[in-house]
Order: structure tokens, then C-alpha cells, then sequence
């Protein structure tokens, strides 16, 4: 019982290792559970707090999974249609901005060129439609009486929030930078400035568009930024000390040949 056991996983994997770590909780009081960008739909709240007692979740920066439950898939879906029936502008001018070069003024006055407000949205069959289809969902809850059961990350929460924009990895913002993500991957060693914090689950109650929301989730980010922030703490790794311990040896040996000589 006084067994000291580690429970570890990434993405599905720690959704996994957060409910086994309930099931040997019990057999081993000692047990801790280490979750890198867990699902957002692992848990219910109550166990959520508390598994806080032993389960740590690790969340990058605008990573998408732990932003995936029930509720925030339904406000992206409602988000996303609204913001559709908002467009005032030919669908390829939109995508034309995204490859458009333009500077501070221009992005700020594009919402207003291509967007209707939402107080303003015209009254459209698209539209229409879709406010009935929301009634309609909602009356089915109503008369199923469904109790909405709200899923959340696990226990404690630590984000790496990234707060510069030179990364190691590129982003994903086209397929080329992807590639090159790919093709860099466990080669690149650029350090990278990430501002750890405590955060509640609520926090990740909505899913963020980012060119790195995939990425990350992807586990050498997770790595990276992790070393990075252990190292603005003072923290190295043992690949690292064993570097720096075999520097010192080598610098020593070099002041003894010179004393000697």
C-alpha cells in the first residue's frame, strides 16, 4: 500500500491514466497521476476536484483537445454558423484575406468591411433555419428532461501560456510550416519563453481557432515547453547536467595540464 506509483499519459492516453489513477487510488494512497493535454471530457466535476488531492493536468498553450467536451463543441458550432450568417462578402474574399499582406489599419477595419454586427444580422432562409433548429433541440431537452452532466480536465491545472513569438517549432499555419514541423522533429532546440500559471478548468470552456491549436497538442511541443519553463526556474534536465557536469570535468583537466606543463 505504501507503494509509491506514477500513472502517466498524453492526449487519450491521459484520459486513461487519469481513470485508472481512481481505480487503484484506493489500493495506493500514494499514487499520483501526471496528465499532458488530457481530453476535455474526461471527468465530471466532482471528480475533478477531487482527484485534485493527486492528478496534475498539463495543458499547452491554445491546445484543442482539452478544450473538447459536449458544451464547448456546441458553442463552436453555434459560433461558427452565426459567423457564417454574418458575412457580407463573397465566401473567396475571405479566404483572400488570409493571404493578403496587410498592416496594423487595414486589420482592424476588416471585421467592419466583411462582417455584419451581430445585433445586424439579415433576416435570411440560412438563418431562419437555424434559429429554428436551436428551438427545436432545445424543446427536445425540455421534454426529455436531460440533465446536462458537464465533462472537465482532472484534477490540477498548470497552462503554459506561450508569451513570445519566435517558436522552435513553426506553427501550423500552412502545410509547408507542418512539414517542417515534421521534418524538425527532436532536432530543434531553440529555446522558447512560455509563462506557467495555475488555472481552473473553466478556463478551457471554449475552443480557441489558432494556428497552433493542433500543435500543441503534438508530445515534442509538450516536451519543449516544459523544458523551457523548468529551465526559466532553474530546473535542467539530466541530459543537460550530465552535460554541464562533463564541461566542468574537461575544463578541470585542462588547468591541470597546464599547471602541469
Amino acid at each position: 500500500a505504501k507503494f509509491r506509483l506514477r500513472v502517466i499519459g498524453h492526449s487519450l492516453g491521459a484520459g486513461i491514466a487519469a481513470i485508472l489513477g481512481w481505480m487503484l487510488r484506493g489500493k495506493y494512497p500514494m499514487l499520483r497521476c501526471l496528465c499532458f493535454s488530457p481530453p476535455g471530457c474526461v471527468s465530471t466535476e466532482r471528480l475533478a476536484r477531487e482527484s485534485k488531492e493527486f492528478t496534475w493536468s498539463y495543458v499547452l498553450h491554445n491546445d484543442v483537445v482539452p478544450r473538447l467536451s459536449f458544451d464547448s463543441l456546441i458553442n463552436f458550432r453555434n459560433d461558427l454558423i452565426e459567423m457564417i450568417a454574418r458575412i457580407k462578402v463573397p465566401k473567396h474574399c475571405i479566404f483572400q484575406s488570409h493571404f493578403m499582406h496587410m498592416n496594423e489599419d487595414s486589420l482592424v477595419d476588416l471585421p467592419a468591411k466583411q462582417l455584419y454586427e451581430k445585433e445586424n444580422i439579415p433576416k435570411s432562409k440560412f438563418w431562419t433555419d437555424f434559429q429554428n433548429y436551436k428551438e427545436r433541440q432545445h424543446q427536445r431537452m425540455l421534454r426529455n428532461n436531460k440533465r446536462n452532466c458537464k465533462m472537465t480536465i482532472p484534477g490540477q491545472i498548470v497552462h503554459m501560456v506561450r508569451t513570445s513569438t519566435k517558436l522552435g517549432n513553426a506553427p501550423c499555419g500552412c502545410l509547408l510550416s507542418c512539414c517542417n514541423t515534421i521534418l524538425s522533429c527532436g532536432t530543434t532546440r531553440q529555446t522558447k519563453k512560455y509563462k506557467v500559471r495555475w488555472t481552473e478548468a473553466e478556463d478551457f470552456s471554449e475552443i480557441y481557432i489558432s494556428p497552433t491549436m493542433m500543435m500543441d497538442h503534438f508530445p515534442y511541443n509538450v516536451s519543449h515547453a516544459l523544458e523551457a519553463a523548468a529551465a526559466s526556474y532553474g530546473i535542467t534536465s539530466d541530459q543537460e547536467r550530465e552535460e554541464e557536469e562533463e564541461k566542468e570535468k574537461e575544463e578541470e583537466r585542462g588547468e591541470g595540464t597546464k599547471k602541469s606543463s
